[in-house]
């Protein structure tokens, strides 16, 4: 038949910084209540507001959701392989170019 999607068993969930995944010194986790900072930052966000964006145009923006340190320690988990499950190219799929990659 087809070669269509496969079953596999489902994968552990988590923070991609999880113990299983060593993180790199001076990231968030080496710094005590970086975690906690991080999800109230979130949860101050206003919800609502972000639906309705969505609803409307399509997305919806979270200025400084991040520090500069915190982006720079997101991009530097790119090379590492072993904390993602698959990697998509864009051009392959007709979406322009780039790429982009699923956390495992």
């Amino acid at each position: 038949m087809g070669g269509g999607a496969k079953a596999r068993p489902p994968r552990p969930r988590g923070h991609p910084l999880s113990a299983a995944a060593p993180a790199a010194a001076g990231t968030a986790r080496d710094v005590p209540g970086a975690g906690a900072r991080l999800a109230a930052r979130i949860a101050a966000r206003d919800w609502g507001a972000a639906a309705a964006d969505l609803d409307t145009v399509g997305h919806a923006a979270f200025p400084a959701l991040l520090s500069p340190r915190e982006c720079a320690d997101l991009v530097a988990l790119y090379d590492r392989d072993e904390l993602f499950r698959s990697r998509v190219i864009m051009s392959r799929h007709g979406f322009g170019r780039g790429e982009y990659r699923y956390f495992a």
